[in-house]
């Protein structure tokens, strides 16, 4: 499928790649998804294989969002049929998504790439779609075949979020160490919801703020750390922390700096360095 172009005010904003295999038959075992799904990558020159240098790491990356580890193929019939008749939808939350969050926060044009999932983590714990930002410009969203209840909410809400990390890398920012990840992941968050008025997310429904600033305060000695075995346990869960533990911090973090900051563009906020908005929050 030839990328679909996504115009706002007579200018390309960004294109969408479609790596989802409809055409195939033989999709019962798990490297036959991921063969097929890389199929549908170009490469370009502005970001090689969608944010990687070689497509073997690419691999690497997405395969756990496809299929998680462990997991058995299960498809029934009629699940290519189903991603087809939704496709069309799935294009249209995604060009709507971009073009209000780019009107709020310009960039350059943005790639956004298209993966199937079977994942159940994504299909039961985010309705349906996740999402990754790898590199400037350059988002991965992921959309479970079952398109379960919610997945067209869950699809304008990851855009979004994604999209402000993808300002982020554009704008020469990382995120290593974890103090760095709490304002990333918040502000992504609070620019998310302020855009595309769907309200909370998964991630943030639920805060009891006193047990998450305790979590936050548990932490830091930690906040310059660069292990990334930690940056997992605190925003994915672990024994020590819930689930989401990390944005729920970030959120907060970002919901503070951004109330007193409410005169404050967009454009200017994703230009600070978020180290400084760190130390201006915590």
């Amino acid at each position: 499928m030839k990328p679909i172009s996504i115009k706002l005010q007579d200018k390309i904003a960004g294109r969408i790649y479609s790596c989802i295999d409809t055409s195939s038959k033989k999709i019962s075992d798990k490297d036959t998804v991921l063969k097929n799904t890389l199929s549908h990558v170009p490469k370009l020159k502005s970001n090689a294989y969608a944010g990687f240098l070689k497509k073997s790491d690419l691999k690497k990356n997405i395969t756990w969002n496809i299929l998680e580890d462990g997991q058995d193929i299960k498809l029934k019939k009629g699940d290519l049929k189903k991603i087809e008749q939704n496709l069309p939808e799935v294009f249209s939350i995604i060009s709507d998504s971009l073009k209000k969050a780019k009107i709020q926060l310009s960039s350059n044009e943005t790639n956004i790439y298209l993966f199937p999932s079977l994942s159940a983590f994504i299909k039961n714990e985010m309705a349906g779609v996740s999402g990754y930002t790898p590199y400037q410009n350059t988002i991965h969203i992921y959309v479970h075949i079952d398109f379960p209840d919610n997945w067209q909410k869950s699809l304008r809400q990851t855009l979004t979020h994604e999209y402000a990390h993808s300002v982020h890398f554009q704008n020469k920012f990382t995120f290593y160490k974890l103090s760095e990840a709490f304002i990333f992941e918040g502000l992504a968050e609070v620019f998310r919801e302020e855009t595309d008025g769907t309200g909370k997310s998964p991630m943030t429904r639920k805060i009891n703020i006193e047990r998450t600033l305790n979590y936050f305060s548990s932490l830091s000695k930690k906040y310059s750390s660069t292990d990334f075995s930690l940056y997992q346990n605190v925003f994915f869960g672990d024994d020590n922390f819930p689930t989401w533990t990390g944005y729920k911090i970030g959120y907060l973090l970002a919901k503070k700096y951004r109330s007193k900051n409410r005169s404050a563009s967009w454009e200017n906020i994703f230009l600070i360095n978020p180290k400084n908005i760190f130390d201006y929050t915590k």
